[in-house]
């Protein structure tokens, strides 16, 4: 079954791992993974989707979603009852693991996400490979349309018989994108405002969750002096999208972040990737680039226009330091919680 306005691809294994189910007319269900036939979501009504997963404890390596479309996109309320979490590829140039590490001594939890134009859910179930692996990132950061990007995860997966399945938002929406929401539905235009047919985020109380870690994602950064601003712009929907607006100095993090990015670009020239990962306590940010030169904090001047950035993050960060790539360093700062 396809989903109206949507885009969606899978591997050979994904196309008979992935099941959808619409349950109302502006909500489909889709269940990926070993099992994820026998899921039943209609039964279900507008439940959550951790709490159609604890009614079925056979289910422990499904990913399970609802998916509403909205104006802008789709918004998805998913949870997973598997180590392998879903991870969101954004039009943009980043990557971020979605879902809660599932953890069989604590309650399944829910994760809501937001799709818009060029935006792409993308599911795999490649036995024991990690879809939180810097392998995988790297390769899936190369996808384009879902066709690429399903593409690009089965070789991340190292097999042509690895289960993956991809959900996108079309680049294009339309001269008017409500209208293409009704025509999905089935409805008139003008009935989308009227119960049963809402628009918007429906579940905002998930937003007051604290987020589970760990947290990851992961930015391309460019060669030039727009990977500063593209950090920035992450860590901006980052925050906010991992529930962390009150919880962080988030203007600190940014800036450390853009001196991190400033000094890979104007030291070391090529700048790579661009690393966010929430850990409990705090935020780690990483910058890897292709030097092996390992920058030195140096010594104050008043007088000295630049080698100031270190010492900006040192004075921010609650640690920071260089590690050492088989291609180069990353060199990492962090910023604990308030």
């Amino acid at each position: 079954m396809t989903i109206p306005r949507m885009e969606i691809a899978a591997s050979a294994a994904g196309d008979s791992a992935l099941h959808i189910q619409r349950t109302e007319p502006n909500l489909w269900w889709l269940a990926f993974g070993a099992g994820a036939d026998a899921i039943d979501a209609q039964a279900a009504a507008s439940a959550l989707p951790s709490r159609v997963l604890r009614a079925r404890p056979d289910a422990t390596a499904v990913t399970l979603a609802k998916l509403e479309l909205d104006a802008c996109g789709a918004w998805i309320t998913l949870a997973n009852a598997d180590a392998v979490r879903p991870v969101v590829v954004r039009r943009a140039g980043w990557v971020d693991v979605r879902g809660h590490p599932f953890d069989a001594r604590q309650p399944l939890g829910d994760d809501r996400v937001g799709l818009g134009p060029g935006d792409a859910l993308l599911f795999a179930r490649p036995g024991d490979f990690d879809t939180t692996s810097d392998a995988f990132l790297d390769d899936v950061l190369v996808g384009g349309d879902v066709a690429a990007l399903c593409d690009a995860a089965v070789r991340a997966c190292h097999s042509p018989d690895a289960a993956v399945a991809v959900v996108g938002v079309p680049t294009e929406l339309g001269d008017d994108p409500r209208q293409s929401v009704a025509d999905a539905i089935g409805v008139d235009v003008h009935d989308l405002d009227l119960p049963g047919y809402p628009l918007g985020d429906q579940q905002p109380e998930l937003w007051a969750e604290p987020p589970r870690p760990p947290r990851l994602a992961r930015l391309r950064l460019r060669p030039d002096a727009k990977s500063v601003r593209e950090v920035r712009e992450l860590l901006d929907r980052l925050i906010a999208s991992w529930r962390l607006t009150d919880r962080l100095d988030d203007e600190g993090l940014k800036l450390a972040a853009s001196e991190l990015a400033t000094n890979a670009l104007v030291h070391a020239g090529d700048p790579e990737t661009a690393t966010v990962r929430f850990f409990g306590q705090g935020v780690r940010i990483e910058v890897d680039d292709g030097s092996f030169v390992v920058p030195k904090m140096a010594p104050f001047s008043g007088d000295q226009p630049g080698g100031r950035g270190l010492r900006v993050v040192d004075s921010i960060a609650s640690s920071w330091g260089v590690e050492s790539r088989p291609s180069g360093k990353r060199v990492w700062c962090e910023i604990n919680l308030r």
